[in-house]
This record gives C-alpha cells, structure tokens and sequence, in this order.
C-alpha cells in the first residue's frame, strides 16, 4: 500500500497539491475505500460532483452505524474538491485491491511526520503512566496522531479547529475501529468546559508562526495566548489527571507569560520541563518542549533531553529538580 500512497503523492504534488490536502485526500479515501470493502456499501463514483453526491447519499442511507452516517452527511457539505482521475484510480485501487491505508502510513505526508510520532507517543507515555481516569482529550486536534495511542482504553475526545478536522479526525479514528467525540472548537475564541482526565494539546505548531523570527513581537503575542489557553486547560483537568503540551521554547521564559506561569507554579501544578530536540520542531532551527501539569507538585523536574533520542527523553542524565516556590523560569538549561 505504501507504494500506491507514494505514487498517488507524486501525482498530486504534479497537479499542485500541498501534503496536507494530499493527507486528507488520502484518509478520507481510505475511510470510504472501508465502507465499500467492510460494510458492503457501493463504491463511490468520483466522476463527477453530481455522481459523487448522488452515490455519498445512497451510502447514508445504507450505512447503520450513526457515526459512519454523520460522517457521510458531513462530507455531503463540502465543495467537491476531488474529481480528478488520478483520485478516481487511487479509490479504485483501494477497492480492488480490498485495502485500507493505515494510520501510521500517512504520517509522512506530514512536514517531519516521524518525529512528530515519536514526541506524540512520548506525550501519550507520560500520560498514560501517570494519570487516572477515562477520558482523553487532545485539545488541539488536526489529525489522529494522538488519540490513535489511546484506541481501546480511554474514551477520545477532541477539539478540532474546523469542520475538516473534525472530519478527518473523527474518520481515520473510525479506520482503527475507534470511535470518538471531536468537537470544533476554537480554543482561542471559543468558551467551553468539561472535565477531562488526560489532556493533550500541540501547541508548538499552534503558537508558532514560521514566517516570522523568533523574537518578533508576533510570536510572543502567540505564546502569550498559549498560556491563557494551558491555564484555562487545567481548570478542566480533574484531581487526579494529568496533562501534557508540546510547545516551543519560547514560551518558557518570556515576559508575556511569566504572570500565568507564577499563578500556576504557586498551583503546583507544573510537575516536568523536558527540553527535546530541534528535530522534534516544526522549524528545525529552534528547540521545543513538553510541558508536563498535575496538581499538588511542589518540586518540578527539569529534563534536557535535546542530545538524546526522544523517545528516551525521559532517562536523560542531564536533570534538575527545583521547589515550585523557588523558581522564576522554566528555561533554566
């Protein structure tokens, strides 16, 4: 299958598609590629807008799972953006063949998609060991990358910043026989609660705009609401929860967050500081974090591991452990 997503990747990088359309072209096939081979429903005519429409509504009303068919209706809403023939052949292949593309194959259509795993399976790690209870949010939900870990164990929960997203999101989870609860939401603009027992956001790709440099005001206007938006967070965490953010290294110590990092050192509910890599960023030029919140911490641990594995972060030698009540900032490698 690997091969039939590299041939249809460079088909459409020809016709001027981006990774991130290719990603979503592909995850959605795969989903209506399984309707068609797992649960009998016809294949779906992509030779046209009308032919496309017609037969997504006849697969609604085929379909019994009330998941399968708000995902369907979803899909309904959308301009038809895929009647190309290169689409066509690519379905078909899928149908054919009786195949359905993996998860984890679709990660390299990512921008550095396979250290991204690696952080979001470290992040996982950490929640999954030290935290108590059933439901799993990823706040920051664009794709599956996250939740997939937690399939089976935790109750999924996300917040998707548009309807695409939640979309794509809530279909690839439905590819590993998951369901799930991804909601759009803003978390920037939007007000919303709950109560959530693990919680995970990837706020280094949210807060960071690679157009601009570093200390341009820009980006720290941005880490500025990332905190806003971590301290808001963890009034929904419960007791004994347990959260963790990857963001970029910027947000440890700058002055426009340095209020909500005393508000919630004096929570003692920052538990670790683990520096990674800049291979694990967006921007390989800068280094990044996981941000790891709990209550009642009155030490935090800081962790170096930007000469290790990431992976292995964690068992890096290089370690400091501070009393919360002592510390003015959350760089201090």
């Amino acid at each position: 299958m690997r091969e039939i997503i590299v041939e249809f990747t460079k088909t459409s990088k020809a016709n001027g598609y981006k990774n991130k359309h290719i990603y979503y072209v592909v995850n959605i096939l795969s989903y209506l590629a399984r309707l068609s081979i797992k649960e009998g429903i016809d294949p779906l005519n992509l030779e046209n807008k009308e032919n496309y429409l017609t037969t997504l509504s006849k697969a609604v009303k085929q379909v019994d799972d009330p998941l399968d068919k708000a995902i369907l209706e979803a899909l309904a809403t959308y301009d038809y953006l895929y009647c190309k023939p290169f689409v066509q052949q690519f379905y078909q292949s899928m149908i054919d063949e009786k195949q359905i593309i993996a998860a984890k194959e679709t990660n390299s259509l990512w921008k550095n998609g396979d250290r991204l795993e690696e952080v979001y399976e470290l992040a996982y790690k950490i929640l999954d060991a030290g935290a108590s209870g059933k439901i799993l949010l990823d706040c920051c939900a664009a794709n599956d990358m996250f939740l997939r870990h937690g399939a089976g164990k935790y109750q999924l929960c996300g917040f998707a910043p548009n309807d695409q997203a939640t979309i794509l999101t809530t279909a690839q989870l439905k590819l590993s026989d998951a369901n799930s609860d991804i909601k759009e939401v803003d978390i920037v603009l939007d007000e919303y609660d709950g109560k959530y027992d693990l919680i995970f956001g990837d706020m280094h790709n949210f807060a960071y705009d690679q157009k601009s440099c570093p200390f341009n005001e820009d980006i720290f206007m941005q880490s500025m609401t990332l905190w806003q938006n971590i301290y808001h967070l963890f009034s929904l965490l419960s007791e004994h929860g347990k959260m963790v953010f990857f963001v970029p290294w910027i947000a440890l110590d700058h002055l426009k967050g340095i209020q909500i990092r005393k508000e919630l050192l004096r929570a003692k509910a920052i538990e670790k500081v683990v520096l990674l890599s800049q291979e694990a960023a967006m921007d390989q030029r800068f280094d990044c974090a996981l941000l790891v919140f709990s209550h009642g911490n009155d030490e935090v641990t800081f962790i170096d591991g930007r000469k290790e594995d990431i992976i292995f972060s964690l068992q890096s030698m290089i370690k400091k452990t501070l009393k919360a009540d002592e510390i003015t900032s959350l760089n201090v490698f």
